[in-house]
Order: structure tokens, then sequence, then C-alpha cells
């Protein structure tokens, strides 16, 4: 999908922060006339068990995912992971998310969002600074 300015088609990129060494930098500012998406209801991400059980202590997956003008998540796309399982877990938990539609002058917008989710056995759990 093709977008441009013209489209009033607002893409918000969230970069983790995390402790990995290779972390991105904080995201650049918003417009003060845009409101990103919230989360309003996340699922928790779990490990899953049979890379646990292969002694695999972590993972990681990153997404990409738009959030509608009404809030519902439109699409999600695996862009990279470091195992199937991994993906799927994420995938799955992400699909229960509820969120708050991104606000453009007061109207909500499409909003294309990419998120890293960190897995470590230590908490059982995929870690997001959202």
């Amino acid at each position: 999908m093709k977008m441009c300015f013209d489209q009033r088609v607002w893409i918000l990129k969230i970069l983790a922060v995390g402790s990995w060494p290779h972390a991105a930098p904080p995201p650049a500012s918003l417009p003060d006339d845009h409101v990103p998406c919230k989360i309003s209801q996340r699922v928790r991400i779990a490990f899953p068990a049979r890379p646990l059980s292969e002694g695999i202590i972590y993972g990681e997956v990153t997404l990409m995912m738009d959030v509608d003008r009404t809030g519902q998540l439109a699409d999600v796309l695996v862009v990279t992971h470091t195992g199937r399982d991994f993906a799927e877990s994420a995938l799955d938990a992400v699909k229960q998310w509820r969120f708050e539609p991104a606000l453009h002058q007061g109207r909500p917008v499409l909003v294309r969002a990419q998120q890293a989710f960190y897995f470590s056995a230590e908490t059982k759990a995929a870690k997001s600074p959202l």
C-alpha cells in the first residue's frame, strides 16, 4: 500500500527502547496537532513453550501494525523474527489488543506503527516499551 501526504495518512513509527545493546533511539517528536493511538487493552505475550524446551531463552519479533480510524487493528505484518513460534505468539496476543485511534486536528486517522518485542525466558513473556 503506497501512502502519500495528500491521502492524509499519518505514519507513527514507534521504536523500541529497551535494555538490549541494539535498542533504537527514541521516536522523533510528533506535530502538536497529532495525538498518537493508544493501547486501551493489551494481552500478555507469552514465551512460547517449544523454544523454551529446546533451550532457547531469548527471542525477538518486530511487527508492523495498522490501526484504523475506529481504533481497530486493520492489519498486522511480521517484519522480522528469530523464530516462528515467537512470531505466532506475538501475533496471537496483538490481535486481541484494543486501541484508541490516533487523532490529527481532532479527527481520527489511520496509523502505521512498527513495534519490537523482546522475549526472555526469565520473565516467560515478551517486553515492549509500550
